[in-house]
């Protein structure tokens, strides 16, 4: 067994990494629309206040990565703050939740090429090519390395951002007198029960953040990470939100507000909006940067769940063998053949069961949601109790107590609105999947724990610079 380069980037790949999860492009098209619909032509609004709840998470987040960096991120600081057995069910949830983001990512690719190809050059395979050509291509970015997979994210990530800035700043120039702060009212047209409405967008425009954190699996392979990670976190974030608003407002401005209703409708309203002011030439580029997105977040999330197995392997949680890196390129092979492999079973699997890519990407969606959110409303929680355990001389009233309880307030809310009351069939199934998951996590627990006790006590301790079974317990840090 070997380890992981340290230093092998800085912070603009940290930055990227989380920025290309996000995945600004696809979040913008496809995760802000069902906002729209209870929001309205106020989406805009819910949108900001979607930003100020999500960095009140992310700055906590920061702050536990800041004092403990780490591969294991989400199982390392709950096993720190509370026990190795909440650290072994943050791990387990964060498996699901991050190491099944590659399977929709799969089908997002499929959804996109079997929308826009047929229309753009006439020619239609089946879905299940691209599916399986995503994962082949994303797969080998991952082999070759943390400091060229951060490279390529960075690169995409700044395309996708670019592309459909300077398409939102068009739209607005173009509207001219239309613009109006209106919007960001809930007076604005076709708010279901004004703040009500408001409130209930924020639920979508939370899940569209979904990946935010993900700079903190490169803690060990990060420069100065103590420093690097945090501010890639917050920095993300807000980057990512403040496109947000300014492209969703440029959005319903262009479509017009009025008619707010016929965006739901659309199958890409931002392809019909790129050709009112570009012509064919618009369609394709929208077309192209959705891609472009897609194989950027797709990266950024096969990095991520990758070193989760290697650091659940190096703690003796999962076997060994995904703790090992490939001698040429330092990457952790077996654990990125992994998470390629079962992802791709996964999505081929789901879209067969729910009749195509958009049903299968919709499943894994709402069961990937609801355990992400327990996940942030746990770590919160973890802060305050980490730092006046172990960095009580740091502890702060207002940063690692205020801060983290304002960020569980914001999520309580979309988490219970999310399972209660349950979906439609068949996606009440999603629901069902989480609860099994969970309870199969427990019962692996225990298993776990009264075969090698060791491996769930190592959970607290894979943290950076300290290989298996060494314990820095009583070491005080400072963060």
């Amino acid at each position: 067994m070997s380890s992981i380069p340290h230093n092998a980037i800085g912070f603009g790949g940290a930055l990227f990494q989380s920025i290309s999860h996000i995945s600004p492009g696809v979040g913008l098209v496809f995760g802000l629309a069902p906002a729209m619909g209870v929001a309205g032509a106020a989406a805009p609004l819910s949108t900001l206040l979607g930003l100020i709840a999500t960095l009140f998470v992310a700055y906590s987040l920061g702050q536990l990565s800041r004092a403990v960096p780490s591969a294991g991120y989400y199982m390392t600081w709950l096993s720190r703050a509370f026990s190795p057995r909440f650290g072994f069910l943050a791990a387990w949830i964060t498996l699901f939740s991050e190491g099944t983001g590659p399977a929709a990512l799969f089908l997002v690719m499929s959804w996109l090429m079997q929308g826009s190809l047929p229309a753009l050059l006439g020619w239609n395979p089946p879905w299940i090519v691209w599916d399986v050509l995503l994962a082949v291509i994303l797969f080998l970015i991952a082999c070759i390395g943390v400091k060229v997979s951060a490279g390529v994210g960075m690169v995409l990530g700044f395309i996708e951002l670019a592309v459909f800035t300077v398409l939102a700043a068009w739209l607005i120039i173009r509207a001219g007198a239309q613009n109006s702060f209106t919007l960001f009212t809930p007076q604005a047209p076709g708010v279901q029960g004004g703040w009500s409405g408001i409130f209930r967008g924020m639920i979508f425009v939370s899940a569209a953040f979904s990946g935010f954190e993900t700079a903190a699996p490169l803690a060990e392979e990060t420069r100065n990470a103590k420093r690097n990670i945090p501010a890639a976190i917050v920095g993300a974030t807000l980057v990512v939100g403040l496109f947000f608003i300014f492209a969703i407002y440029a959005g319903v401005l262009s479509w017009g507000p009025d008619r707010i209703g016929q965006y739901l409708q659309a199958a890409n309203p931002w392809e019909s909006m790129a050709r009112n002011v570009w012509g064919i030439a618009g369609i394709w580029i929208v077309f192209l940067a959705l891609l472009n997105s897609t194989i950027a977040v797709g990266n950024a999330s096969i990095t991520a769940g990758s070193r989760l197995v290697f650091a659940m392997g190096r703690a003796g949680i999962f076997s060994q063998r995904f703790a090992r890196v490939s001698p040429v390129h330092r990457s952790p092979v077996a654990a990125i053949t992994l998470i390629t492999g079962v992802n791709l079973i996964i999505s081929i699997g789901v879209a067969l069961i729910f009749h195509g890519p958009v049903g299968g990407f919709s499943f894994l969606e709402t069961m990937g949601g609801v355990l992400g959110m327990i996940l942030y409303v746990s770590s919160c929680i973890a802060v305050p109790v980490l730092y006046l355990h172990s960095y009580r001389q740091d502890f702060s009233w207002i940063r690692h107590f205020l801060i983290p309880t304002i960020g569980v307030i914001c999520f309580i809310f979309p988490l219970v609105s999310s399972i209660y009351p349950l979906p439609k069939s068949p996606m009440n199934w999603a629901t069902y999947m989480d609860i099994a998951w969970l309870v199969a996590g427990i019962l692996w627990l225990i298993i776990l724990n009264r075969r090698d006790p060791q491996a769930v006590q190592n959970a607290a301790f894979v943290i950076s610079n300290s290989p298996k079974g060494q314990n820095p317990k009583g070491k005080k840090e400072t963060p």
